[in-house]
């Protein structure tokens, strides 16, 4: 299981400006143990989808898959098959090797 809790600050300065920050904690439970690679990963289809100018439903269209699935790849509440990971490489015109090096840089 996985819990996501928020922090905030609010500071109020000069004239009444209100600074708002903000801040996310992810906590993983059992069987977790890939939640970060696979929110790497789906930052990385992210990222080249919105290169590419496309949207999410246009993505999952592509790709043979449902807009919802697509969202949670992304958000990566979703494991993926490889099939499904060829598919959506197919689709962003990518070989996936490509998708897999965005993940090995960013835990560098």
């Amino acid at each position: 299981m996985t819990a996501i809790s928020f922090d905030y600050q609010i500071r109020i300065i000069n004239r009444g400006l209100i600074i708002l920050k903000l801040r996310t904690f992810v906590t993983m439970g059992k069987g977790d143990e890939h939640q970060l690679e696979r929110i790497a990963f789906g930052k990385a289809i992210v990222s080249v989808r919105k290169q590419r100018g496309l949207s999410q439903e246009r993505l999952a269209n592509d790709a043979q898959l449902d807009r919802s699935y697509m969202g949670r790849i992304e958000r990566g509440e979703q494991s993926v098959s490889f099939d499904k990971i060829l598919d959506i490489c197919s689709a962003l015109n990518i070989p996936p090797a490509a998708l897999f090096e965005a993940i090995a840089g960013e835990a560098d």
